[in-house]
């Protein structure tokens, strides 16, 4: 699973970490183990451009 935080600033990793912790204590619903946090990296970003791109020129080519 990813979670994503924007660079708005309304979250921070703080509440990242409490959220996923809250999600662990929730075992019903989901196991957790382990998790890590990292930045994303300049790879990640390109290929997230790169399939909004394509998506794009999908809907377009759909919308003819």
């Amino acid at each position: 699973m990813t979670i994503k935080i924007d660079e708005s600033g309304e979250k921070s990793i703080g509440y990242l970490f409490g959220f996923i912790e809250n999600m662990k204590m929730n075992t019903y619903k989901f196991t957790i183990n382990e998790y890590q946090a990292q930045d994303t990296s300049l790879e990640q970003i390109f290929n997230q451009f790169a399939k909004e791109n394509e998506l794009s020129k999908l809907n377009r080519t759909l919308k003819k």
